[in-house]
């Protein structure tokens, strides 16, 4: 029996966020909370142990994604698949100093995500950052 893959979203459009929740549900999978800053994330990730992490790079407040993402490293290891729409040469550095679990570009592409959850959940890299 195969279970159901439990995604953290973090992402601080609520629209965004909302829309993303609705396809990972036609997708099959269970989306365990919405945070919308890094402290919000850090703290959901430890509260709830979500399989995969979906996570914005720009956030509401002085933490990023980038930096949100470093501290739930620093404590628990599970795939984290950044998000952006744009970002500078040098934070897309830092993000792939963090994780190699790829970046969905916005808007998004729903097999793009899929296909990316996918992989980060298979425990298979992608070189998309």
């Amino acid at each position: 029996m195969m279970t159901t893959a439990r995604i953290l979203i973090v992402e601080d459009e609520r629209i965004v966020a909302i829309d993303l929740q609705r396809r990972l549900t036609r997708m099959g999978y269970m989306v365990v909370a919405i945070a919308a800053s890094g402290p919000e994330a850090i703290e959901k990730a430890q509260a709830l142990d979500p399989d995969l992490i979906l996570m914005d790079i720009r956030l509401q407040g002085c933490m990023d994604g980038v930096e949100a993402a470093q501290h739930i490293h620093a404590h628990m290891r599970m795939p984290i698949v950044f998000m952006t729409a744009y970002v500078d040469e040098a934070t897309m550095q830092r993000a792939r100093a963090v994780t190699s679990w790829g970046c969905l570009r916005k808007p998004f592409d729903t097999r793009t995500v899929q296909i990316t959850i996918e992989s980060a959940l298979g425990g298979r890299p992608t070189d998309t950052l």
